[in-house]
């Protein structure tokens, strides 16, 4: 009964809550009708709108396969499992005005400050990667923004912020506005593996990032006692977009059970 919120002509339509928690009475894979109206920029640089406003379709990848259980409340998705939530940050970036520098210069120092903390157990940390991360790979369209400019420009930024210089780049804000665009209402956050992260406000550690066929995003996910799990939301994971993981060979895949 649930079916036409996930599956139209094949695809595998967006399993995306944005920061309002899901209907109690829903199971947690389950939205509503105005997800069209999402302000969420990493959502909206992979999923279009189509000409029925109803719903939306998955990128171009592979056919999602999937199936339902006799009730219509467990949804059996194929997908590959990437890696596990480590270390989150205690807040989303906020989503603030355009003058309430403090709060987000918090959030961007506390971000920073996981990154390094843990970037530094796996491999040498980089700057760099830390705000490719916040800035999801340059990847959202139609911006118009080089994305070795801003970092040019992040460079007076993280100065400004954490008051080791003034900014004499006075394009510094460009990294600022375009990084809280994407980040704004997503904790940062660090894998087990390794990898930097931009998750759901929900995620937590222990949570895992999986990948659905149908969908060139990872999803956060939560296992339950039952062996099934919750859905969390979408997420960015520096170096693990636009698919790669589905190239796997298909002994990597499972069936994830998604009450």
């Amino acid at each position: 009964m649930f079916s036409t919120y996930v599956i139209q002509s094949g695809y595998l339509n967006p399993l995306l809550h944005l920061t309002s928690p899901p209907n109690p009475e829903h199971p947690t894979w389950v939205l509503g009708p105005m997800i069209r109206d999402t302000t969420d920029m990493l959502d909206k640089s992979v999923f279009f709108l189509e000409e029925t406003p109803d719903y939306y379709h998955a990128s171009l990848y592979e056919t999602t396969k999937t199936s339902f259980d006799e009730t219509g409340m467990l949804l059996h998705v194929d997908g590959v499992l990437l890696d596990t939530v480590g270390a989150v940050t205690e807040s989303s970036c906020p989503v603030v005005g355009d003058m309430d520098w403090e709060i987000s210069d918090q959030w961007y120092l506390s971000a920073r400050a996981l990154y390094f903390s843990h970037a530094v157990q796996t491999a040498r940390p980089k700057l760099d990667e830390f705000w490719a991360t916040i800035c999801a790979g340059g990847r959202i369209p139609r911006i118009g923004i080089d994305l070795n400019k801003l970092f040019e420009n992040a460079f007076a930024f993280d100065a400004y912020v954490r008051h080791t210089a003034m900014p004499t780049n006075q394009g510094w804000a460009h990294f600022y506005h375009y990084a809280k665009m994407i980040s704004e209402g997503r904790k940062f956050a660090m894998t087990e593996e390794g990898s930097p992260a931009l998750v759901s406000v929900r995620a937590q550690p222990g949570d895992n990032l999986a990948v659905f066929l149908g969908c060139p995003i990872p999803f956060v996910i939560r296992p339950t006692a039952r062996g099934l799990f919750r859905f969390i939301g979408s997420a960015h994971v520096h170096g693990f977009m636009d698919g790669e993981a589905l190239q796997l060979d298909q002994t990597h895949r499972k069936t994830f059970v998604l009450e």
